[in-house]
């Protein structure tokens, strides 16, 4: 329901024709709702994987932008696997990773080190372990130098109106509260992109003052 995820929803039904079901709170469920997804299971029941494996679907793609392995542990077995004529197979992909909400808080060596031992293995032995045992994973955190005309496409696809963009709507905050939408997105419970305005009045002036202090939120 995020900026992320409901970019991949509009481009994944929108562009690619796609089945989507969606994984959200109930806050956004209308939202979600709004974009065309099949059904949308509420997170906040712990036993939301278990309601989607009832639907017996064998999904082409998992696609997770919050992280943490919970979801990777309870989505994995839903993935398409492959069959006799068919040696395709569903993939999970993050563009997170094993660190829930990762970049949201301190990274220490310590979450370094746990995040290498997780991914490592899971990537090396990915690559030819067979059925079930291949752990499918597979993370993107950004596409440099417009690989494979990936970002050509996404370009297209805005102007087109194929993804419209999710903007909070809580935008656009004045620029003394920049402090209070930086929590917000820190909080990974902002509804989209937060957008600040960086034009000053008479008001603003008043509460950001130009001494290197400031009144932030």
């Amino acid at each position: 329901s995020g900026s992320v995820g409901s970019a991949a929803v509009q481009l994944a039904i929108n562009a690619a024709n796609a089945n989507v079901y969606a994984i959200c709170g109930k806050s956004n469920k209308q939202y979600v709702e709004s974009l065309g997804v099949k059904q949308i299971f509420d997170y906040s029941e712990g036993n939301y994987a278990d309601q989607i494996s009832k639907l017996a679907i064998p999904f082409d793609v998992v696609f997770d932008c919050v992280g943490g392995d919970h979801y990777y542990r309870g989505l994995f077995p839903l993935l398409r696997q492959p069959c006799d004529g068919d040696d395709t197979s569903g993939r999970y992909v993050t563009c997170v990773g094993p660190v829930l909400h990762g970049g949201s808080e301190l990274i220490t060596f310590r979450t370094l080190l746990s995040t290498a031992c997780t991914l490592l293995p899971r990537f090396l032995f990915g690559n030819f372990l067979p059925g079930k045992l291949n752990s499918r994973y597979r993370m993107y955190l950004s596409f440099p130098l417009n690989e494979n005309g990936v970002l050509d496409g996404v370009a297209k696809a805005l102007q087109h109106g194929i993804v419209a963009p999710r903007i909070d709507p809580i935008s656009p905050l004045p620029l003394y509260s920049l402090g209070k939408a930086h929590k917000m997105v820190e909080s990974g419970h902002s509804r989209g992109k937060i957008v600040m305005s960086c034009v000053i009045g008479d008001d603003d002036k008043r509460r950001y003052h130009y001494k290197g202090e400031s009144n932030v939120d």
